[in-house]
């Protein structure tokens, strides 16, 4: 999740590759006619400016990024500094195949995706992303091992790949702690079913709204109890899988690689790491 703070001044931040650019444009016309804001490199960045710092400008004031999923955009440098920086952001990444033949095996296994591949489906699917957007949803994120895949690079980094297996298993734990909540969550409206038969065997007297009543309040009350007590909880589970989901995906991104970004990105480990480790 990122931090409070002004309100984003795009929904939308699109990433993509220069031969993708005719489809983009028409996908930013089909999300701006949904009422969306969208960042667009074409009309993003006037003459004289400065070509890096407005497109970190645009990143940080966008509600999420938009990742144009082609094999162009998977060997695009620019592409995959973009993806970076989004991910240092903690900012939501959303990701859209455009090209059957893009995945190779394992690709994307893992992760939700918005394929636009079947043009049948493209009005619904248009749907879909722009309510993913408005939601600032994270549970679209690219494969971040993916460019390093199609390059042919196998990821033998071991300390980046120790990083990656301490953050899965944080997640599996913190998914752990989240199940049985959800399971309280959604069945609490069974423990008021006692009550209503309770109520329709000892007050037969009951008729018409009254006894329907009698028989609705008791599971209704319990399930909202239910929701009202694991909320808080389920809710810092998700932000806390979100957070290591991003960070995970940061790393697999900087395996081999030598950046700022990454250098960021790796001391955001080891900062969280420490921070675990004091809080036992």
């Amino acid at each position: 999740m990122t931090s409070a703070g002004p309100e984003p001044t795009f929904d939308a931040f699109l990433s993509y590759h220069s031969g993708n650019r005719a489809w983009v444009v028409e996908l930013r016309r089909d999300l701006e006619a949904r009422g969306l804001r969208i960042w667009m490199d074409v009309d993003g960045i006037r003459p004289g400016e400065h070509f890096l710092t407005v497109l970190e400008r645009a990143i940080v004031n966008a509600r999420c990024l938009v990742l144009i999923v082609s094999r162009g955009s998977l060997f695009s440098r620019m592409v995959r500094e973009e993806f970076q920086l989004a991910l240092v952001r903690q900012l939501p990444i959303v990701s859209v195949l455009i090209e059957e033949a893009t995945p190779p095996n394992g690709f994307l296994s893992t992760r939700t995706y918005i394929s636009f591949v079947d043009p049948a489906q493209r009005s619904g699917n248009l749907d879909s992303l722009a309510a993913v957007i408005r939601g600032g949803q994270s549970s679209s994120f690219a494969s971040a091992d993916a460019l390093d895949r199609l390059r042919g690079n196998p990821t033998s980094d071991a300390e980046a790949i120790s990083e990656v297996e301490y953050l899965n298993r944080r997640i599996a734990n913190t998914e752990a702690q989240a199940r049985p909540l959800r399971l309280t969550r959604n069945f609490a409206w069974a423990a008021g079913l006692p009550i209503s038969t309770a109520l329709a065997a000892y007050a037969p007297s009951s008729v018409g709204l009254v006894f329907v009543g009698e028989l609705i309040a008791p599971p209704v009350v319990t399930g909202l109890l239910g929701w009202g007590l694991t909320a808080t909880a389920i809710e810092r589970c998700n932000r806390e899988v979100a957070k290591y989901e991003n960070l995970r995906d940061g790393i697999q991104s900087c395996i081999r690689e030598v950046s700022e970004t990454c250098s960021e990105i790796h001391k955001r480990f080891s900062d969280l790491r420490r921070q675990l480790s004091l809080g036992g």
